[in-house]
């Protein structure tokens, strides 16, 4: 098992392994500390790999602002990663602001729906995912109600690590402390 702990208190990214895109830091829009980080464009992202402590479970909690964007575009805004395979997508359905879940990329098999991120407004989002083809986990609550919580194949090929995380979407979110 392995809990993913993160913060921007440095007022930087160098907390992310990697990230892509017109990446800031703002300190106008903290949720609860001094910092958060804007991705505000298709492709822009930040990431951080596991190494040596990618597990099958992952427990994270991240601090969301959602700004919408096109309405034709389904968002992500978490992707999991393994050493070849996208494990787990979530995203942000256009039309309802309904978290999706899909087993690998975005364009994946829908295995779970549920809860509404709200617009323009800070929300906590927490995730608990295990991976495997039988028995796999996906639970994910949205300030503290649980709005989903799957049973079954969360697997995709022959991966079960988690070896990275992913924050990102085609338009506009914030993550902060």
């Amino acid at each position: 098992m392995r809990a993913f702990f993160t913060g921007l208190e440095a007022g930087s990214i160098d907390v992310f392994d990697d990230f892509g895109g017109a990446v800031t830091i703002s300190a106008a829009q903290a949720r609860t500390g001094s910092y958060s980080v804007h991705l505000n464009g298709v492709g822009h992202y930040v990431a951080v790999g596991l190494g040596s402590g990618a597990d099958e479970e992952l427990f994270l909690r991240i601090g969301l602002y959602y700004t919408g964007g096109p309405a034709a575009a389904d968002r992500s805004f978490c992707t999991l990663y393994g050493t070849s395979d996208t494990l787990l997508s979530f995203m942000i359905r256009a039309a309802d602001s309904v978290i999706l879940i899909k087993r690998g990329t975005a364009v994946g098999a829908l295995i779970a729906s549920g809860g509404v991120v709200p617009l323009n407004a800070w929300c906590c989002i927490e995730i608990h995912v295990f991976i495997d083809n039988a028995v796999g986990v996906v639970q994910v609550r949205v300030d503290g109600a649980q709005v989903i919580n799957f049973y079954g194949d969360t697997q995709i090929g022959a991966e079960t690590m988690i070896r990275g995380v992913r924050w990102g979407a085609p338009e506009s979110i914030v993550i902060g402390e």
